[in-house]
């Protein structure tokens, strides 16, 4: 705008589409039978985000001062698409279609998430020639953050396996003629905690100083974040039903000093100590379950 006010904006949009074929080939201990899994996946994942910022300087207090500010929205979307079906090695080289609840899936998962935030801070910046000089900042920050999760799951069932010759691929088995009545019908096992809503708020303020003087540079600041996280799990088909409802309050008070001492021009020691805050992710306090493996523990 002028030479000491600047805004930008700044727009990305992410989409990455793909696809997996696997095949699993392995002894199972559990059933105490060697098995083949076939799993098919498609995914495909959309990134949209918009930031507006600024920069304005202004000058004669202090030396002089900077003021920074931000907002931001962003859109991610998560859907996925996943077939599976596990056979067990009934002849040396042979192997036949299993019945387990395993066996036979066709899985669909949808996500949507938001998060909008907003900074503003102030700089300003102080000097006495070579000998003192530094800055001292301050600032807030706002993020919120939600979450749309749910997951459908099917499996393709038959009263009359013998109908069919299970040694044949999915391709094979799992074809139109075969999708009817009295053959592989299509039924529905989504669980009561496949779909949950999440929130997730912080609020911050900071202060900061970074102070030089002869061969010394010490750097320290407080931030302070209130956060609440809740993720609420319901039953997809029971909309207006009683969520169990998960929460997470924090209040954090995290220090941070540095202290750096110049031996010469190309040696510096440095001495730092910080405290940081690590949440758990929506979906750790969600009762959603997933199983990354044919026979290995439900997440």
């Amino acid at each position: 705008l002028t030479d000491n006010n600047r805004v930008t904006l700044s727009s990305v949009f992410s989409r990455n589409a793909s696809a997996e074929s696997r095949q699993t080939d392995g002894y199972n201990s559990n059933a105490g039978q060697t098995f083949r899994d076939f799993r098919l996946r498609y995914q495909n994942e959309e990134v949209l985000s918009n930031r507006l910022s600024g920069e304005h300087s202004l000058p004669g207090v202090g030396l002089s001062s900077l003021i920074e500010w931000s907002v931001s929205q962003s859109e991610a979307t998560n859907d996925s698409d996943q077939r599976e079906s596990l056979y067990y090695e009934v002849d040396p080289g042979v192997y036949a279609l299993q019945g387990s609840s395993e066996s036979g899936k066709a899985e669909y998962f949808n996500l949507d998430d938001a998060a909008d935030s907003a900074t503003l801070g102030w700089t300003t910046f102080y000097g006495n020639g070579d000998a003192r000089y530094g800055s001292l900042k301050a600032g807030l920050a706002y993020h919120r953050r939600t979450r749309d999760f749910g997951a459908r799951r099917f499996r393709f069932i038959t009263s009359n396996p013998s109908q069919f010759d299970l040694t044949q691929s999915p391709e094979e088995l799992f074809t139109e003629e075969n999708i009817r009545p009295g053959g592989f019908e299509i039924r529905e096992f989504t669980s009561i905690n496949d779909a949950y809503d999440a929130e997730h708020t912080v609020a911050a303020g900071y202060v900061m100083a970074d102070a030089s003087f002869g061969s010394w540079r010490v750097i320290g600041g407080l931030r302070y974040e209130d956060s609440d996280q809740t993720v609420a799990s319901f039953d997809p088909f029971t909309p207006n039903g009683t969520p169990v409802l998960a929460e997470n309050l924090d209040k954090d008070f995290l220090p941070a000093l540095n202290v750096v001492y110049q031996l010469s021009p190309a040696t510096n020691v440095r001495l730092g100590a910080s405290r940081t805050g690590n949440r758990p992710e929506f979906r750790e306090l969600s009762p959603f379950q997933f199983t990354e493996v044919t026979g290995g523990r439900s997440i």
